[in-house]
């Protein structure tokens, strides 16, 4: 099954990662790698989010996903495409990286890009396909977080191309791309899908010896709807003024952003004890 080889492939890239890592802080102290500190510690971390992290999330949401919209008959050769294309693509950026190849590096972001994209159509199809039409606020947070992975794919070929008119906001661009993967992308992925788990977790828990018995409420009524769509809602608008802000670096929204983000995070926890704490009902 391809959602198991791509668990598989991100454990040993987490191994990669860490071994990565041991050698960058070994060179730190006794240098002994002609390529610069920088751009190790950029093969480090496109190996722990590329390879790792986002590899990992395609396979586990290639399984769960398609279950959770109750869809049929999605066409899976479309994560095979992507399996080959992030790796191949993956393991030819970092080599780029290390022998400073820039040619290497573009050509490697061509290959991986598709790949990702090809991922996407897999998800987009398993949604045209759902029996399951009305998406819950956990499943709308996650279909969230899926459009925001294409910004930081955008913001790669501007930084890979450097046009010249915007040579002024490289480094913002990218904390940018770095903020729409790791903040954007994961964060909102990671929040959606607990609406999704951790409700049905604790009910299991809570109801087991009950199931049949006694009427019992849905695992959903064991958080606030209303504060989770509020939740949503602060959380894309701080992400939006995130990248305004860094990419202009206009203090001012980002403090909107942080307060933004802050109380998103606030009723995120609120549901979250909500659910964790819940006490059996008799009705």
């Amino acid at each position: 099954m391809i959602d198991r080889t791509f668990i598989i492939t991100s454990v040993i890239w987490l191994l990669f990662t860490v071994l990565a890592g041991l050698a960058l802080a070994i060179n730190q102290v006794h240098p002994f790698l002609k390529t610069s500190q920088i751009e190790l510690l950029k093969l480090h971390s496109h190996a722990g989010i590329v390879g790792w992290f986002i590899q990992l999330i395609i396979g586990v949401s290639s399984k769960l996903l398609p279950m959770f919209m109750v869809s049929h008959h999605v066409n899976t050769k479309k994560l095979s495409v992507a399996y080959y294309a992030i790796n191949i693509g993956l393991i030819a950026g970092l080599v780029s990286l290390f022998l400073q190849m820039k040619f290497g590096i573009v050509m490697s972001a061509i290959i991986i890009v598709p790949g990702i994209f090809s991922y996407l159509s897999f998800i987009y199809e398993a949604y045209t396909k759902r029996v399951k039409k009305q998406l819950d606020i956990g499943m709308k947070q996650t279909a969230f977080s899926f459009l925001i992975l294409v910004i930081p794919f955008f913001l790669i070929f501007t930084l890979l191309f450097n046009f010249e008119f915007l040579n002024n906001l490289t480094l913002p661009l990218s904390v940018a791309y770095g903020s729409a993967i790791v903040i954007g992308f994961i964060t909102s992925l990671v929040m959606g899908q607990t609406y999704k788990t951790l409700p049905f977790i604790v009910w299991l828990k809570v109801y087991r010896g009950r199931i049949g018995k006694v009427v019992l409420p849905l695992p959903k009524d064991l958080y606030s709807e209303k504060v989770a769509i509020a939740q949503l809602w602060l959380f894309a608008a701080g992400f939006v003024l995130l990248l305004l802000g860094i990419s202009t670096t206009i203090v001012n929204l980002l403090i909107m952003s942080g307060i933004s983000l802050f109380l998103s995070a606030a009723l995120y926890n609120f549901n979250l004890f909500k659910i964790i704490f819940h006490k059996p009902e008799n009705k």
